[in-house]
Protein backbone atom coordinates (compact mmCIF):
# COMPACT_ATOMS: atom_id res chain seq x y z
CA UNK A 1 0.00 0.00 0.00
CA UNK A 2 0.88 3.74 -0.30
CA UNK A 3 0.68 6.29 2.09
CA UNK A 4 0.24 9.88 0.77
CA UNK A 5 0.42 13.03 2.60
CA UNK A 6 -2.08 15.91 1.87
CA UNK A 7 -2.36 19.43 2.75
CA UNK A 8 -5.54 21.62 3.56
CA UNK A 9 -4.46 24.58 0.69
CA UNK A 10 -7.27 25.54 -0.43
CA UNK A 11 -6.59 27.06 -3.89
CA UNK A 12 -6.86 24.58 -7.40
CA UNK A 13 -3.75 26.29 -8.18
CA UNK A 14 -1.99 25.80 -4.85
CA UNK A 15 -3.17 22.11 -4.54
CA UNK A 16 -1.59 20.78 -8.11
CA UNK A 17 1.33 22.24 -7.21
CA UNK A 18 1.46 20.68 -3.99
CA UNK A 19 0.00 17.26 -5.54
CA UNK A 20 3.05 17.42 -7.93
CA UNK A 21 5.63 17.98 -5.51
CA UNK A 22 3.85 15.28 -3.32
CA UNK A 23 4.08 12.58 -5.99
CA UNK A 24 7.79 13.30 -6.41
CA UNK A 25 8.76 12.65 -2.90
CA UNK A 26 5.97 9.79 -1.99
CA UNK A 27 7.83 5.82 -0.31
CA UNK A 28 6.33 2.69 -0.79
CA UNK A 29 5.21 1.60 2.95
CA UNK A 30 6.82 -1.84 3.72
CA UNK A 31 4.71 -3.73 6.28
CA UNK A 32 6.90 -5.57 9.08
CA UNK A 33 7.65 -8.74 8.61
CA UNK A 34 4.44 -11.17 10.32
CA UNK A 35 5.01 -13.37 13.60
CA UNK A 36 5.38 -17.10 13.35
CA UNK A 37 1.39 -18.09 13.29
CA UNK A 38 0.38 -20.25 16.17
CA UNK A 39 -0.82 -23.71 15.75
CA UNK A 40 -3.24 -23.93 18.06
CA UNK A 41 -6.64 -24.83 16.03
CA UNK A 42 -4.30 -27.42 13.94
CA UNK A 43 -5.99 -30.28 15.74
CA UNK A 44 -9.30 -29.29 15.17
CA UNK A 45 -9.20 -28.34 11.38
CA UNK A 46 -9.96 -31.62 8.98
CA UNK A 47 -7.68 -31.95 5.86
CA UNK A 48 -9.75 -33.45 2.96
CA UNK A 49 -7.94 -33.95 -0.25
CA UNK A 50 -9.84 -34.81 -2.64
CA UNK A 51 -8.77 -38.20 -4.66
CA UNK A 52 -9.63 -39.21 -7.73
CA UNK A 53 -11.27 -42.90 -7.81
CA UNK A 54 -9.13 -45.30 -8.67
CA UNK A 55 -9.76 -47.49 -11.90
CA UNK A 56 -10.67 -51.25 -11.07
CA UNK A 57 -9.62 -54.19 -14.00
CA UNK A 58 -13.15 -55.27 -13.59
CA UNK A 59 -16.38 -53.48 -12.92
CA UNK A 60 -18.37 -54.45 -9.69
CA UNK A 61 -21.92 -56.00 -9.93
CA UNK A 62 -24.62 -54.54 -7.72
CA UNK A 63 -26.74 -56.17 -5.29
CA UNK A 64 -30.11 -55.40 -5.13
CA UNK A 65 -33.62 -56.86 -2.99
CA UNK A 66 -36.57 -55.86 -4.87
CA UNK A 67 -40.13 -56.04 -3.01
CA UNK A 68 -43.54 -56.79 -3.97
CA UNK A 69 -44.85 -53.84 -1.78
CA UNK A 70 -43.62 -50.39 -2.08
CA UNK A 71 -43.02 -50.30 1.59
CA UNK A 72 -40.50 -52.63 1.34
CA UNK A 73 -41.92 -54.93 3.90
CA UNK A 74 -43.70 -58.51 3.39
CA UNK A 75 -43.12 -60.70 0.44
CA UNK A 76 -39.87 -60.45 -1.38
CA UNK A 77 -40.06 -60.95 -4.90
CA UNK A 78 -37.48 -64.18 -5.92
CA UNK A 79 -37.39 -65.23 -2.68
CA UNK A 80 -35.45 -64.04 0.17
CA UNK A 81 -32.05 -64.23 -1.31
CA UNK A 82 -30.40 -60.95 -2.91
CA UNK A 83 -30.32 -60.24 -6.69
CA UNK A 84 -26.94 -59.78 -8.34
CA UNK A 85 -27.58 -57.40 -10.81
CA UNK A 86 -23.96 -56.30 -13.46
CA UNK A 87 -23.26 -53.11 -14.73
CA UNK A 88 -25.08 -51.66 -18.17
CA UNK A 89 -27.38 -55.13 -17.72
CA UNK A 90 -31.15 -54.77 -17.79
CA UNK A 91 -33.71 -56.22 -14.55
CA UNK A 92 -36.86 -56.20 -14.99
CA UNK A 93 -38.42 -55.23 -11.82
CA UNK A 94 -42.05 -57.06 -10.91
CA UNK A 95 -42.51 -55.61 -7.37
CA UNK A 96 -43.08 -51.66 -6.36
CA UNK A 97 -40.27 -51.44 -3.62
CA UNK A 98 -36.18 -51.72 -4.18
CA UNK A 99 -33.14 -51.77 -1.70
CA UNK A 100 -29.15 -51.15 -2.73
CA UNK A 101 -27.42 -53.54 -0.49
CA UNK A 102 -24.42 -52.85 -2.52
CA UNK A 103 -24.11 -50.26 -5.34
CA UNK A 104 -22.24 -51.34 -8.71
CA UNK A 105 -18.79 -49.69 -9.59
CA UNK A 106 -17.71 -48.99 -12.98
CA UNK A 107 -14.41 -49.98 -14.29
CA UNK A 108 -13.27 -46.36 -13.77
CA UNK A 109 -13.90 -46.22 -9.92
CA UNK A 110 -17.04 -44.29 -9.79
CA UNK A 111 -20.48 -45.49 -8.84
CA UNK A 112 -22.55 -46.21 -11.23
CA UNK A 113 -25.71 -44.60 -11.63
CA UNK A 114 -29.34 -45.86 -11.43
CA UNK A 115 -31.11 -46.12 -14.64
CA UNK A 116 -35.05 -46.57 -14.75
CA UNK A 117 -37.12 -47.21 -17.47
CA UNK A 118 -41.32 -47.83 -18.43
CA UNK A 119 -41.13 -50.66 -20.32
CA UNK A 120 -39.65 -54.10 -19.02
CA UNK A 121 -36.39 -53.98 -21.84
CA UNK A 122 -34.54 -50.60 -20.45
CA UNK A 123 -35.73 -48.80 -22.92
CA UNK A 124 -33.22 -51.11 -25.80
CA UNK A 125 -30.60 -49.08 -24.12
CA UNK A 126 -32.04 -45.34 -24.39
CA UNK A 127 -31.90 -43.44 -21.75
CA UNK A 128 -35.88 -42.82 -20.33
CA UNK A 129 -36.40 -39.07 -20.80
CA UNK A 130 -38.71 -39.64 -17.69
CA UNK A 131 -36.39 -40.84 -15.16
CA UNK A 132 -33.26 -39.80 -16.79
CA UNK A 133 -29.72 -41.29 -14.47
CA UNK A 134 -30.21 -40.75 -10.87
CA UNK A 135 -26.80 -40.54 -8.57
CA UNK A 136 -26.95 -43.51 -5.87
CA UNK A 137 -25.66 -41.95 -2.79
CA UNK A 138 -24.60 -43.67 0.84
CA UNK A 139 -28.04 -42.62 2.15
CA UNK A 140 -29.80 -44.56 -0.95
CA UNK A 141 -28.13 -48.13 0.59
CA UNK A 142 -30.86 -50.37 2.33
CA UNK A 143 -33.29 -47.77 1.59
CA UNK A 144 -36.74 -48.67 0.21
CA UNK A 145 -36.94 -47.08 -2.76
CA UNK A 146 -39.92 -47.04 -4.55
CA UNK A 147 -40.91 -48.34 -8.39
CA UNK A 148 -44.48 -46.97 -8.49
CA UNK A 149 -48.12 -47.01 -6.87
CA UNK A 150 -50.09 -50.36 -7.08
CA UNK A 151 -52.42 -49.74 -10.14
CA UNK A 152 -50.22 -47.68 -11.87
CA UNK A 153 -49.58 -48.52 -15.65
CA UNK A 154 -46.61 -46.00 -15.75
CA UNK A 155 -44.30 -48.05 -12.84
CA UNK A 156 -40.53 -48.49 -13.23
CA UNK A 157 -40.96 -52.02 -14.96
CA UNK A 158 -37.06 -52.50 -15.53
CA UNK A 159 -33.66 -50.42 -14.32
CA UNK A 160 -30.01 -50.94 -14.91
CA UNK A 161 -26.78 -49.62 -13.14
CA UNK A 162 -25.66 -47.87 -15.79
CA UNK A 163 -21.90 -47.17 -16.91
CA UNK A 164 -21.45 -46.67 -20.45
CA UNK A 165 -24.63 -48.27 -21.89
CA UNK A 166 -25.85 -51.22 -23.33
CA UNK A 167 -23.92 -50.66 -26.43
CA UNK A 168 -25.27 -51.11 -30.46
CA UNK A 169 -28.55 -52.64 -29.43
CA UNK A 170 -30.94 -52.67 -32.33
CA UNK A 171 -34.34 -51.85 -31.59
CA UNK A 172 -37.13 -54.05 -32.92
CA UNK A 173 -38.96 -52.67 -35.88
CA UNK A 174 -42.95 -52.82 -34.45
CA UNK A 175 -43.65 -52.18 -38.46
CA UNK A 176 -41.63 -55.05 -39.46
CA UNK A 177 -43.22 -58.38 -41.05
CA UNK A 178 -43.35 -61.37 -38.29
CA UNK A 179 -40.74 -64.19 -38.99
CA UNK A 180 -42.43 -67.41 -39.38
CA UNK A 181 -42.25 -69.63 -36.36
CA UNK A 182 -40.28 -72.69 -36.67
CA UNK A 183 -42.57 -75.99 -36.00
CA UNK A 184 -42.03 -77.72 -32.96
CA UNK A 185 -42.76 -81.52 -32.72
CA UNK A 186 -45.71 -82.05 -30.28
CA UNK A 187 -47.15 -85.21 -28.76
CA UNK A 188 -50.63 -86.44 -28.59
CA UNK A 189 -53.34 -86.50 -26.61
CA UNK A 190 -55.62 -89.78 -26.55
CA UNK A 191 -58.09 -91.25 -24.21
CA UNK A 192 -59.57 -94.60 -23.64
CA UNK A 193 -61.41 -93.99 -20.48
CA UNK A 194 -63.02 -90.68 -21.99
CA UNK A 195 -66.24 -92.75 -24.16
CA UNK A 196 -67.27 -94.57 -20.63
CA UNK A 197 -69.17 -93.50 -17.81
CA UNK A 198 -65.55 -92.50 -15.44
CA UNK A 199 -63.04 -89.72 -15.27
CA UNK A 200 -60.87 -89.71 -17.90
CA UNK A 201 -57.34 -90.57 -18.10
CA UNK A 202 -55.04 -89.26 -20.79
CA UNK A 203 -52.29 -90.81 -22.19
CA UNK A 204 -49.68 -88.47 -24.29
CA UNK A 205 -47.68 -90.80 -26.83
CA UNK A 206 -45.11 -89.17 -29.17
CA UNK A 207 -45.13 -89.05 -32.85
CA UNK A 208 -44.05 -92.80 -34.59
CA UNK A 209 -44.46 -94.74 -30.93
CA UNK A 210 -46.59 -97.56 -30.43
CA UNK A 211 -49.23 -97.86 -28.15
CA UNK A 212 -51.41 -100.91 -27.25
CA UNK A 213 -54.68 -100.79 -26.96
CA UNK A 214 -56.63 -102.04 -23.98
CA UNK A 215 -60.76 -101.19 -25.51
CA UNK A 216 -61.87 -101.30 -28.58
CA UNK A 217 -63.06 -97.06 -28.14
CA UNK A 218 -61.04 -94.10 -27.47
CA UNK A 219 -61.28 -90.70 -28.29
CA UNK A 220 -58.17 -88.26 -29.68
CA UNK A 221 -57.83 -85.13 -28.74
CA UNK A 222 -54.34 -84.29 -30.52
CA UNK A 223 -52.54 -86.45 -32.98
CA UNK A 224 -49.44 -83.98 -32.18
CA UNK A 225 -47.19 -82.44 -34.22
CA UNK A 226 -44.19 -83.45 -36.93
CA UNK A 227 -41.11 -82.01 -37.43
CA UNK A 228 -41.90 -80.34 -40.55
CA UNK A 229 -45.22 -78.99 -38.61
CA UNK A 230 -47.76 -81.06 -40.19
CA UNK A 231 -50.18 -83.37 -37.91
CA UNK A 232 -49.60 -86.74 -37.37
CA UNK A 233 -51.61 -89.66 -39.34
CA UNK A 234 -53.42 -92.28 -37.22
CA UNK A 235 -51.88 -95.66 -37.64
CA UNK A 236 -53.86 -98.86 -37.48
CA UNK A 237 -52.31 -101.98 -36.40
CA UNK A 238 -54.09 -105.39 -35.95
CA UNK A 239 -51.74 -106.75 -33.87
CA UNK A 240 -50.25 -105.43 -30.58
CA UNK A 241 -46.88 -103.91 -30.30
CA UNK A 242 -47.82 -102.40 -34.32
CA UNK A 243 -46.34 -105.93 -35.48
CA UNK A 244 -46.26 -106.02 -39.10
CA UNK A 245 -47.56 -103.29 -41.56
CA UNK A 246 -50.33 -100.79 -40.79
CA UNK A 247 -53.84 -102.12 -41.47
CA UNK A 248 -54.96 -98.54 -42.12
CA UNK A 249 -54.11 -94.58 -41.94
CA UNK A 250 -56.27 -92.33 -41.03
CA UNK A 251 -56.26 -88.50 -40.77
CA UNK A 252 -58.37 -86.93 -37.40
CA UNK A 253 -58.92 -82.91 -37.44
CA UNK A 254 -61.90 -80.75 -37.10
CA UNK A 255 -62.27 -81.11 -40.73
CA UNK A 256 -63.13 -84.85 -40.37
CA UNK A 257 -65.43 -84.56 -38.04
CA UNK A 258 -63.60 -86.99 -35.51
CA UNK A 259 -61.73 -85.05 -33.48
CA UNK A 260 -62.34 -85.04 -29.78
CA UNK A 261 -65.00 -88.19 -30.94
CA UNK A 262 -64.88 -91.94 -29.37
CA UNK A 263 -64.03 -93.59 -32.50
CA UNK A 264 -64.36 -97.78 -32.78
CA UNK A 265 -61.06 -99.39 -32.95
CA UNK A 266 -62.76 -103.06 -32.89
CA UNK A 267 -60.48 -105.40 -34.29
CA UNK A 268 -57.40 -102.64 -33.66
CA UNK A 269 -54.57 -104.24 -31.44
CA UNK A 270 -52.09 -101.23 -31.27
CA UNK A 271 -51.63 -97.71 -32.75
CA UNK A 272 -48.84 -95.11 -33.37
CA UNK A 273 -49.24 -91.46 -34.48
CA UNK A 274 -47.89 -92.10 -37.94
CA UNK A 275 -45.11 -88.98 -39.15
CA UNK A 276 -41.87 -91.40 -41.14
CA UNK A 277 -42.94 -94.70 -39.08
CA UNK A 278 -38.98 -94.67 -37.86
CA UNK A 279 -39.63 -94.98 -34.15
CA UNK A 280 -42.70 -97.12 -34.19
CA UNK A 281 -41.16 -100.03 -32.02
CA UNK A 282 -42.67 -101.86 -29.10
CA UNK A 283 -45.72 -100.34 -26.89
CA UNK A 284 -45.58 -97.19 -25.31
CA UNK A 285 -45.81 -98.08 -21.30
CA UNK A 286 -49.24 -96.13 -20.62
CA UNK A 287 -47.53 -94.86 -17.22
CA UNK A 288 -44.49 -92.46 -16.91
CA UNK A 289 -41.62 -95.03 -16.32
CA UNK A 290 -44.04 -97.96 -15.70
CA UNK A 291 -42.00 -100.21 -18.22
CA UNK A 292 -38.79 -99.56 -16.34
CA UNK A 293 -40.27 -100.05 -12.65
CA UNK A 294 -42.30 -103.51 -13.92
CA UNK A 295 -39.19 -104.63 -15.79
CA UNK A 296 -37.29 -104.67 -12.16
CA UNK A 297 -40.21 -105.70 -10.74
CA UNK A 298 -40.46 -108.59 -12.80
CA UNK A 299 -37.16 -109.68 -12.43
CA UNK A 300 -37.06 -109.32 -8.48
CA UNK A 301 -40.23 -112.01 -8.51
CA UNK A 302 -38.28 -114.35 -10.46
CA UNK A 303 -35.20 -114.12 -8.84
CA UNK A 304 -37.80 -114.39 -5.24
CA UNK A 305 -39.35 -117.44 -6.88
CA UNK A 306 -35.86 -119.01 -7.71
CA UNK A 307 -35.02 -119.03 -3.87
CA UNK A 308 -38.48 -120.23 -2.67
CA UNK A 309 -38.38 -123.13 -5.14
CA UNK A 310 -34.83 -124.30 -4.30
CA UNK A 311 -35.50 -124.05 -0.43
CA UNK A 312 -38.97 -125.95 -1.39
CA UNK A 313 -36.87 -128.76 -3.32
CA UNK A 314 -34.49 -128.99 -0.43
CA UNK A 315 -37.15 -129.66 2.04
CA UNK A 316 -38.59 -131.88 0.07
CA UNK A 317 -35.21 -134.11 -0.52
CA UNK A 318 -34.20 -133.86 3.33
CA UNK A 319 -38.14 -135.08 4.16
CA UNK A 320 -37.92 -137.74 1.99
CA UNK A 321 -34.01 -139.09 2.88
CA UNK A 322 -35.51 -138.98 6.56
CA UNK A 323 -38.46 -141.20 5.96
CA UNK A 324 -36.27 -143.37 4.10
CA UNK A 325 -33.76 -143.81 6.90
CA UNK A 326 -36.32 -144.09 9.59
CA UNK A 327 -38.22 -147.03 7.58
CA UNK A 328 -34.81 -148.49 7.49
CA UNK A 329 -34.33 -148.54 11.52
CA UNK A 330 -37.83 -149.24 12.42
CA UNK A 331 -38.64 -153.29 11.83
CA UNK A 332 -41.94 -154.02 12.60
CA UNK A 333 -43.24 -157.67 13.90
CA UNK A 334 -46.32 -159.37 14.14
CA UNK A 335 -46.84 -161.56 17.11
CA UNK A 336 -49.74 -163.58 18.81
CA UNK A 337 -52.00 -162.80 22.26
CA UNK A 338 -49.40 -164.81 24.27
CA UNK A 339 -46.34 -164.49 25.96
CA UNK A 340 -44.74 -161.59 27.52
CA UNK A 341 -44.77 -159.50 24.61
CA UNK A 342 -44.63 -155.77 25.29
CA UNK A 343 -47.24 -153.71 23.62
CA UNK A 344 -46.23 -150.55 22.63
CA UNK A 345 -49.75 -149.65 22.16
CA UNK A 346 -52.56 -149.48 24.61
CA UNK A 347 -55.73 -149.40 22.38
CA UNK A 348 -54.04 -151.43 19.71
CA UNK A 349 -54.03 -148.73 16.92
CA UNK A 350 -50.25 -147.47 16.94
CA UNK A 351 -51.79 -144.31 17.12
CA UNK A 352 -48.97 -142.75 19.95
CA UNK A 353 -46.39 -144.00 17.79
CA UNK A 354 -47.50 -143.06 14.13
CA UNK A 355 -44.79 -140.09 13.83
CA UNK A 356 -42.41 -142.57 14.34
CA UNK A 357 -42.99 -145.19 12.65
CA UNK A 358 -45.09 -143.75 10.07
CA UNK A 359 -47.45 -146.85 9.29
CA UNK A 360 -48.98 -149.73 11.29
CA UNK A 361 -50.78 -152.24 10.45
CA UNK A 362 -53.56 -153.97 12.48
CA UNK A 363 -54.92 -157.61 11.89
CA UNK A 364 -57.85 -159.11 13.53
CA UNK A 365 -55.81 -161.85 14.99
CA UNK A 366 -52.70 -159.38 15.63
CA UNK A 367 -51.44 -156.89 17.73
CA UNK A 368 -48.14 -154.74 16.26
CA UNK A 369 -45.25 -154.80 18.20
CA UNK A 370 -42.28 -152.30 17.35
CA UNK A 371 -38.99 -153.25 17.79
CA UNK A 372 -37.08 -150.18 16.95
CA UNK A 373 -33.33 -151.14 15.87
Amino acid sequence: MIFRCDDSTKDTNDQTSAKEVTETRHQIAVPPPAPEPLHIFDDLVEDKPEHEPAALEEPTDGVVYTHLFPACNGRRVGGNKPMTVPVDRCLTIHGFGIQFKTPAVCSNGTRAKWARFEDDKCGWGEISSKYGLVDVKDSDIMECLSTGAIGDAEKVSSMSFWCEGFGNVTKPDPNAPKEPEVPKPAKGSVSESACGNRAPFFNHPKTDTCVDLKTDVMKIYSTGVCANGTSALLAKFEKKGCAGSPASFMEVSEERGNLQKCLNFEGTGSFALWCDGKGVIGPVPNMPGGSKGSSKTSRVMVVVLVIFAGVLIAMLGAWAWFTTDLRVKVQVSHRLHAGNDILLTRDRNCSAVETAVLRCRKFASHQVLVLVI
